[in-house]
């Protein structure tokens, strides 16, 4: 990995951390190539195999890829397909490898994205200098929270009414200390949204925010069917092949009970697979009443998981 990699904006600091990056990604690799010879049957008797190897990449500055070493770990023996889930993963990590050892090669937008996904974040002075500004008028899709080792982490999307882009805004805060900003579900606001760098631009950093009451947006708004929503993200996987979640809104969805499983129907009859508790299962049907809804959630490459819904001119948060 060079050291000149990306822009003018380098430190010393930085280029030692790429320094500590570099090794990280030898034992990474040895470590990978390791795992593949033994087969994946032996990692279900190896529970301190995972735990030593992700202590390992956060000392040598790759977090974000220890983080998600850790996930594929929660994967193992879970279902029935977990060989697959686990080659799948592991196979995008030496995708991620093979992407830093060789980042010269690639373009300013794609380093970013892989650096990102190491777990180098971009600086908000950065940000205003690399970052593009979008306006609009934009509806909060869906929020939702999570803690992991005294980190609280929110993901709030977004979607702009003029420009059909989707913002996602990611917020942290340690411990018990509050969010700095504060959003609803179904809210409407004008403002500036900062698109962070990247080959397919998701994340944003609100600028400026004013809720509008009287709201132009009053529903979700999504593609007509599941083959377009498809088409569109094959296009933002081509461009960024370490996309982990993608918004997903369709219209006039049908969701119908077979059995023990709520189906989505679309359309055209496709399928949109679905992973969803029980009770968001029976509350879709009561909002439904066997009538097109459109729906808001996330696309996680095989599974769609839904957050927020629209019937007529009524939203509601799953």
């Amino acid at each position: 990995m060079s050291k000149s990699t990306l822009s003018t904006n380098q430190s010393s600091s930085f280029s030692k951390r790429l320094e500590q990056m570099s090794s990280g990604l030898e034992e990474l690799e040895n470590w990978l190539q390791d795992t593949l010879r033994q087969g994946l049957a032996s990692l279900e008797q190896q529970p301190d195999f995972w735990k030593d190897i992700s202590a390992r990449m956060v000392d040598a500055k790759l977090g974000a890829i220890g983080r998600r070493l850790k996930t594929i770990r929660l994967l193992i023996g879970q279902q029935e397909n977990w060989y697959e889930q686990v080659t799948q993963e592991l196979g995008n990590i030496y995708l991620l490898i093979r992407a830093l050892k060789n980042i010269d090669q690639l373009s300013p937008p794609l380093q970013r994205d892989v650096l990102t996904m190491s777990g180098v974040t971009i600086r908000k002075n950065e940000l205003d200098q690399e970052g593009i500004p979008v306006t609009d008028v934009w509806m909060i899709l869906a929020t939702s929270e999570k803690e992991e080792d005294n980190l609280r982490s929110r993901r709030t999307w977004v979607y702009g009414w003029k420009t059909k882009r989707y913002g996602l805004v990611l917020d942290f805060a340690w411990g018990r200390t509050d969010f700095t900003e504060f959003y609803t579900a179904g809210a409407v606001f004008s403002g500036t949204l900062i698109y962070y760098p990247s080959n397919a631009p998701i994340r944003v950093l609100v600028k400026d925010k004013k809720i509008i009451k009287e709201r132009p947006i009053k529903r979700i708004i999504g593609f007509a069917d599941l083959e377009a929503f498809l088409e569109n993200y094959a296009i933002a996987l081509a461009a960024n092949p370490w996309l982990l979640e993608f918004p997903c809104a369709i219209e006039d969805i049908v969701p119908v009970m077979e059995g023990n499983q709520l189906l989505l129907m679309d359309t055209n009859k496709h399928i949109l697979p679905n992973k969803m508790s029980t009770f968001k299962q029976m509350k879709l049907l009561a909002l439904s009443g066997g009538h097109p809804i459109n729906l808001f959630g996330e696309w996680y490459g095989k599974t769609f998981i839904p957050l927020s819904v629209s019937v007529d001119d009524r939203f509601v948060v799953l």
